[in-house]
């Protein structure tokens, strides 16, 4: 028998901001997010589901990633070039739509395609986008990975001609398999475990993703991953083939993050 639960405060606040009874929470272990079906992301007031990954304040970090290469990545603009950002497994579209929000109030050029292999995640996509800013260029497509990027908007018409992408970022399933059966009973008993199972050392799907970035990513562009604190430089070496891999740690909480540029490449 599940023992009565614990509120936390921010739990707490959470049912009563969105008039719920504090009752409804006291015995499941379910997240106050799915209860509510609300979760805040740098700022926005997001709609989520058991579809959707909840997003994470270590999420947040990867999209001031995002911002931080906006400088550099701006100066490709000299020509009215329009930046061509892919949001790989974009679920809830947090990231998504936060890059696009600060990409827009820094004035640079851009187009985000979210991709999604789950339907039901890309209807809490496309309704988070309608209820925070619909003029936002964002459009969000059924994909696996990058397979069906080829149904994204003409970039040639976006000022793009080699319709390649100029930034990648994914928060993609990166738990190891073994793993998932000792997570918080809220995650693993709650959460899409299409979202969290990265295979058996949690690289599967970025191994996938970077040989389909092979042909995608621009000479110049970037990948920006979200990984597990397993995913050290040291396990990250089987890229180092083709790719210039940089992995930092969180200052959040227990992950990391890759950024990958081609091989021939210096590092932007």
């Amino acid at each position: 028998m599940l023992n009565k639960r614990i509120l936390t405060p921010y739990e707490k606040n959470q049912m009563l901001k969105y008039g719920i009874n504090l009752e409804e929470l006291l015995n499941t272990d379910a997240p106050v997010e799915y209860i509510t079906g609300h979760v805040e992301f740098l700022g926005l007031d997001l709609l989520v589901s058991p579809s959707v990954l909840i997003p994470r304040i270590e999420t947040e970090e990867l999209v001031e990633l995002a911002v931080n290469k906006s400088e550099i990545l701006g100066k490709k603009n000299n020509h009215n070039q329009i930046l061509q950002i892919v949001d790989v497994g974009t679920g809830s579209g947090a990231i998504a739509i936060s890059v696009a929000k600060k990409f827009s109030k820094l004035g640079i050029a851009f187009q985000i395609t979210g991709l999604d292999i789950s339907l039901d995640a890309l209807e809490i996509a496309r309704i988070n986008l309608q209820n925070i800013n619909p003029k936002l260029p964002i459009s969000f497509i059924k994909s696996d990975l990058l397979a069906e990027l080829n149904d994204r908007v003409n970039l040639d018409k976006l000022g793009n001609p080699d319709n390649s992408i100029d930034l990648i970022i994914a928060n993609l399933p990166y738990i190891p398999s073994a793993r998932i059966k000792i997570l918080d009973n809220s995650v693993k008993d709650f959460e899409p475990h299409l979202a969290l199972d990265g295979g058996p050392d949690g690289l599967d799907l970025v191994r996938k993703l970077l040989k389909q970035a092979e042909e995608q990513l621009s000479k110049n562009g970037e990948i920006l991953l979200e990984l597990d604190i397993t995913h050290t430089q040291k396990k990250m070496k089987e890229f180092e083939n083709k790719w210039k891999v940089k992995i930092i740690e969180s200052s959040a909480s227990g992950v990391n993050f890759g950024i990958l540029s081609h091989k021939n490449l210096e590092c932007l």
